[in-house]
């Protein structure tokens, strides 16, 4: 997780904004990310839910950017089927993310 919320710092994400994604407080999140985030737990959620936010982010924004969240949702699952297939996921704790600003080191070359 921590993995994740540094590469969204170092992609320029306001912290708050992952903040209230890891809070899945709504009202907190721009309008895009939580239709995003919407549409990833009613897909996640296996229920149908996902419906309407599918057909809000296909009209707002395209086939393109649904089949690449569909991607997304569908990957993030990857790396822990295959840790727990392997055996390396035996053991669960609680992880205390830290969501503040990072600063991008970059050479100019």
């Amino acid at each position: 997780m921590q993995i994740a919320v540094n590469a969204a710092l170092d992609d320029g994400m306001e912290p708050p904004a992952i903040r209230a994604v890891l809070d899945r407080n709504h009202e907190q999140m721009p309008g895009a990310l939580s239709l995003a985030v919407r549409f990833a737990e009613g897909v996640l959620a296996k229920d149908g839910s996902e419906e309407a936010a599918r057909d809000e982010i296909e009209s707002q924004l395209g086939a393109t950017v649904l089949t690449e969240l569909s991607l997304a949702i569908a990957s993030a699952r990857v790396f822990p089927t295959i840790k727990r297939a392997l055996g390396f996921a035996r053991s669960c704790s609680l992880v205390k993310v830290e969501v503040a600003t990072r600063r991008r080191e970059r050479s100019e070359t």
